[in-house]
């Protein structure tokens, strides 16, 4: 009796798959924030936008975009090993727990003095000098929380960090869309109203994917309960009918004494 078969060597697949995802995700998360971090080290404004007429990325979601792409491939090349796995949440604490500082001083006024903590922000015009801003630091602490939660890889963890994955996605989308949104209006390509319009039919799109993506994970997790379920019958009915052989045999045996 085999309790392997073809759904295992998918499963096997799908992970496989899966963290050659994390590790380029991670890889490439830790490059972006090295550079940046690079550029404000060394005071050279091309690295801290990294492309012509974007604005500068703060030293602080620099950080955070390194510490969560450390954790990440951690994560995706070291994800037996007890010490890589604690070090990947304790990188992803860190994340959540700075932008949770920073969601806190917008929330109250204070100031942590966290802001500048690594670099000095001489721009002109800043308010809060060296602070991310609060859909960035949403963003960080909805990303660190998933990392956290997919560390161990198990079943409602891991539909969990998902979900929260999706959010801070949602999140920085919105932002990206006003962006490109207020870009064009301000380039004439299109008026105020015309703008406004193209920015809700892109979140009614951006909301109609992730519905899209729940549902199908719900339907997911569903199947995979029924399957589960299913093999336990399965493989109880076996062993009831082993049980049963096992029985017959040995009152036959007994009968031949």
């Amino acid at each position: 009796m085999s309790l392997h078969g073809p759904t295992s060597d998918a499963t096997a697949e799908t992970t496989d798959w899966s963290l050659a995802g994390v590790r380029t995700a991670g890889a490439f998360c830790l490059i972006l924030g090295a550079t940046v971090l690079l550029g404000w080290q060394f005071d050279i404004d091309r690295l801290k936008s990294l492309l012509p007429g974007l604005t500068q990325m703060k030293s602080n979601s620099a950080l955070g975009i390194a510490l969560l792409g450390l954790a990440l491939s951690l994560h995706g090349w070291r994800a037996n090993h007890p010490r890589s796995r604690g070090a990947a949440r304790a990188l992803a604490a860190l994340v959540s727990l700075m932008a949770l500082a920073t969601l806190l001083e917008y929330a109250t006024g204070l100031n942590l003095r966290l802001d500048e903590l690594l670099y000095a922000d001489t721009a002109p015009g800043v308010l809060h000098p060296g602070r991310m801003g609060p859909n960035t630091a949403a963003c960080f602490l909805l990303l660190g929380s998933a990392v956290l939660l997919n560390v161990d890889r198990a079943g409602w963890r891991a539909h969990g960090s998902q979900l929260l994955a999706v959010l801070a996605a949602l999140i920085a989308l919105t932002t990206l869309f006003g962006y490109l949104r207020l870009k064009g209006q301000v380039a004439g390509l299109y008026g105020t109203e015309f703008g406004l319009a193209l920015f809700a039919l892109s979140q009614l799109a951006t909301l109609s994917f992730v519905a899209w993506w729940a549902g199908n994970l719900l339907y997911r997790v569903d199947t995979r309960r029924r399957a589960a379920e299913a093999g336990q019958r399965s493989l109880l009915a076996e062993l009831e009918a082993t049980n049963v052989r096992l029985e017959q045999t040995v009152a036959e045996r007994t009968l031949a004494l």
